[in-house]
């Protein structure tokens, strides 16, 4: 079976492609951060407005504060989503401006090293020593000394 593509498969693929994508998500965002931000300001109108028999002055600002924290930490949220999503475009530019540097970089090294050196040939009975052979003096022990 064959895997029906995606297209957002596609669209990682291509960082013209990406870059466009996460600028439609960017307008987005900005346009959902406009619409909270004055949602909040109503929210903070009416919530603060709401007076209850028999509170002080302050009772209505204290019952508002939660609710206008939720807001402002979603926007703020909202604000660096935002600002991410431009980076992340940026950081993909970065990506294969550094793809395409290495595979330049690493055709001019071989260009430059020219024809590879002989690699020396193992002597026949000169392996790796056994492991019951000494490999320094003081592995020789009592009976075998320097």
């Amino acid at each position: 079976m064959e895997q029906q593509p995606t297209p957002l498969r596609d669209v990682a693929r291509n960082p013209d492609a990406y870059v466009r994508y996460l600028q439609d998500v960017q307008r987005v965002v900005l346009d959902l951060e406009h619409n909270l931000a004055t949602l909040a300001r109503e929210v903070r109108v009416h919530c603060r407005g709401t007076h209850v028999e028999g509170d002080r002055r302050y009772h209505a600002y204290l019952r508002a504060r939660p609710v206008e924290n939720a807001l402002a930490d979603a926007l703020r949220n909202l604000t660096k989503t935002a600002k991410r999503l431009e980076e992340a475009g940026v950081r993909r530019r970065e990506h294969d401006d550094k793809v395409k540097a290495v595979a330049a970089q690493r055709q001019q090294k071989a260009l430059a090293a020219g024809p590879a050196a002989p690699q020396l040939k193992a002597v026949p009975g000169q392996g790796a020593p056994s492991a019951s052979a000494p490999t320094s003096v003081y592995d020789l022990g009592k009976e075998r000394s320097a």
